[in-house]
Parts: structure tokens; C-alpha cells; sequence
């Protein structure tokens, strides 16, 4: 019970500083550009991180992590979509681009990603180099790192084929820093075996573990978040060593630990039950949710949550006995008036007591109130007074 009080004050306290600009700006900036391996992945019943997610774990301060990654992209559709010029026109004198792709650049079959190798994906990453360093940015090489396949003997099996020699080859001739993450990995998981790598992929994920995920996934490409921050800190270990500035920020070598690791933090989306109109007649919720980073900072901590180890989830209806048993923490944020929604739902003796058999199991309740024209009080206080 004190320990996880301990997260929320924690999380809470971090959350204050950073809404405050108690904390310095930051004096380096890393953009990341790749595949799914690296990209950041939702938070909300998801199991699934790119290892670009946890790498701000691995900076002690004044380090920006701006992962413009995305799932499915190769060398060419990154730039056929516009996304590398978007990270072009934003760099400034002294960034750092850490560029990794491979995966998706050798599907034939996929006119619109496929480079072959030795020809288009050699130059187009040599566009990125050379574009980079034309803003006075400094662009890294890693080599695309190592799906998860072993045969019926146990030795691993590399699916790479002539990319990341190619890899090598381009940050030798264009002269820049190379991270070789296919090598790292390949040993890696060479190293563990078939059943011990078995956690660092999405494959591991049992059924009925994830609402999103019912019969679990099949999956030996993507990463869970501890592989996730695994393979984060193989690179990690290797920028340690490149001629960088930025890497006299990285932390002492090691996993960092996860606080929240095992902690799953409700979030009330029946009680605040707010919606608007967005584009095209289409209602989406607002006001205190995990995604809305317009009208709270709410999907600030949810990004603590998850590189905490934490995972953030949401409640949609009453809450009972069953439904909060998957919760170590419940956050309650400005039960709605009718002057917000149309029909509120409000706080009943018996939602209360369901509420307070599960904080005096060990359960953590966080409630939180706006000002009394914008939250109802006289029903809230029907819970608050059980405490």
C-alpha cells in the first residue's frame, strides 16, 4: 500500500514540474526515424512498445526524444509519405537522426515500400545522410535489428539477408557514426535461446491478458515492453561509445529499474463522461483522458505511467467488485454536471461501496475536483466520505 502511494505522489510531483517549467528545456534533441520496432505504440491495453518508447529511460536530463518512426514504413514509403521531410524541416545545428530501417524495405511483394538492397535502399539512405548534415544535423546509422527465428535445432536464423551489410557499408563511405543493432541482437538472441527470448516478443503475450489481445498474438517481430527497453539498451550501450554530445548524457550502463512495473492505473471515463464534435459529425471523447493532450495533462502521465512500468487503463462503466479487481490504482477527475453532459452519471451508495471494499483490499483511489461550477460535489462526497 505505501509503495504504490508512493508511485502516485511520484508521478504526481514529476507531472507538477514538468506543467510548471521547473524543469530545464532540453539542450539536445535525437530524432528518430524508422520501422515498428522503434515506433512509439498506444498505451491503453496494449502490450506492445518500439524500442524508440523507452530510450528517453536511458538520458539523465536535458535530452528530447522525437520519435517520428512509424509501424510498417521502409526507407522509401518514409519518404514517398512526406514524413522525412516533415523531420527535415524541423532539424536544427546539432541534432542527432538515428535512422533504422530494413524490415519493411525487402518486401517484394509491396511496390511501395520494397528497395532492393544494394540500390535504393543504398541511396535513399544516403538522402538521409546527406539531407541531415545539409541542416547541420548529425546523422546515425543502425542497422535493423533481428526478428526472433530458430530451427528445429535451436539456432537462430537471420532474415536479413544483404541490408544490414549495406548498413555498414554506407556509414563507413558517407563517414558517420553506425550503431550495429543487427549484430548486437543477433548475438543477443543467440545468447538467450528459444524459450528465454521468448519475453522479449510480442508471441509471449498469453490470451485473455489484454481486452485487445483475447487469444493472445503470434508474433515474433515486435517487441513487449521489456524487450522493448532490452534492446533500448543495447543501443544505448553503443551510442555510449560514439564521439557524440549527447551521449556524455546517456545513464551509467544497466537496465533501469521500473517503479511502476506490474501497476495498473484506471482512469474514469463514467463519471467524466465528457464529448465533442470532431471532423465530419464524429464524436470523440475529452477532458481528463489518456489520449486528450489538448484539455489535460493527462497523456503526459500517461507517458510517465508507461516508462515508469505502469500501465494506464480506463473504467467506462460503474465501477464493481469485478471490473476494479483488474486496477491497482482508480483515478476519478470532475464528475460531470448536467451543465457538461446531457444525462451525468453519478456516484451511488452502492458504486461507493464497491469502491471501498477494493481500497481496504489495497486498492489506491486518487480523486480529484474542478472548481463547483464545473464538478459535482454533493454525490462525490458520498465516496470521498468513506475515507
Amino acid at each position: 500500500m505505501k509503495n504504490r502511494r508512493s508511485i502516485i505522489f511520484s508521478i504526481t510531483a514529476l507531472l507538477f514540474l514538468l506543467s510548471a517549467g521547473f524543469i530545464a528545456q532540453p539542450h539536445y534533441r535525437i530524432f528518430l526515424i524508422g520501422d515498428s520496432t522503434m515506433a512509439d505504440k498506444p498505451l491503453i491495453d496494449n502490450p506492445e512498445h518500439g524500442w524508440g518508447q523507452m530510450f528517453p529511460l536511458f538520458f539523465s536530463k536535458n535530452v528530447e526524444i522525437i520519435n517520428a518512426a512509424k509501424n510498417g514504413r521502409s526507407t522509401r514509403s518514409f519518404m514517398l509519405e512526406g514524413r522525412w521531410d516533415a523531420v527535415v524541416n524541423a532539424l536544427r545545428p546539432g541534432d542527432v537522426v538515428m535512422i533504422q530501417f530494413g524490415h519493411n524495405d525487402a518486401k517484394k511483394e509491396d511496390t511501395s515500400r520494397y528497395a532492393e538492397a544494394g540500390t535504393e535502399y543504398r541511396a535513399n539512405l544516403q538522402r538521409y545522410i546527406r539531407e541531415a548534415k545539409s541542416k547541420g544535423a548529425v546523422p546515425v546509422l543502425i542497422t535493423p535489428v533481428n526478428r526472433r527465428k530458430y530451427d528445429s535445432a535451436g539456432v537462430f536464423i537471420d532474415q536479413h539477408a544483404e541490408y544490414p551489410a549495406v548498413v555498414r557499408d554506407v556509414a563507413q563511405l558517407e563517414n558517420v557514426p553506425l550503431i550495429d543493432l543487427h549484430a548486437a541482437s543477433l548475438t543477443l538472441f543467440r545468447q538467450l535461446g528459444v524459450e528465454r527470448s521468448k519475453p522479449y516478443f510480442l508471441m509471449s503475450v498469453p490470451p485473455n491478458t489484454y481486452r485487445s489481445l483475447p487469444n493472445g498474438k503470434t508474433d515474433n517481430t515486435h517487441f513487449t515492453r521489456y524487450g522493448a527497453l532490452r534492446i533500448a539498451a543495447l543501443v544505448a550501450d553503443q551510442m555510449r561509445k560514439l564521439p557524440l554530445a549527447v551521449s556524455q548524457m546517456l545513464i551509467s550502463p544497466g537496465i533501469p529499474t521500473l517503479p511502476a512495473e506490474g501497476t495498473v492505473f484506471g482512469v474514469d471515463l463514467y463519471y467524466n463522461n465528457e464529448w465533442r464534435i470532431v471532423k465530419d459529425s464524429v464524436k470523440e471523447r475529452y477532458h481528463y483522458t489518456w489520449n486528450d493532450t489538448t484539455n489535460s495533462g493527462f497523456s503526459r502521465l500517461a507517458e510517465v505511467i508507461d516508462r515508469a512500468g505502469g500501465d494506464p487503463d480506463t473504467l467506462q462503466s460503474q465501477p464493481s467488485d469485478s471490473l476494479l479487481q483488474r486496477f491497482s490504482v482508480y483515478i476519478i477527475v470532475d464528475p460531470d454536471t448536467p451543465k457538461e453532459t446531457a444525462a451525468p452519471n453519478f456516484i451511488t451508495p452502492e458504486a461507493a461501496d464497491a469502491v471501498e471494499r477494493w481500497v481496504r483490499r489495497g486498492g489506491v483511489l486518487v480523486l480529484m475536483g474542478n472548481d463547483k461550477g464545473n464538478a459535482e460535489f454533493e454525490r462525490f462526497n458520498i465516496l470521498a466520505e468513506r475515507f
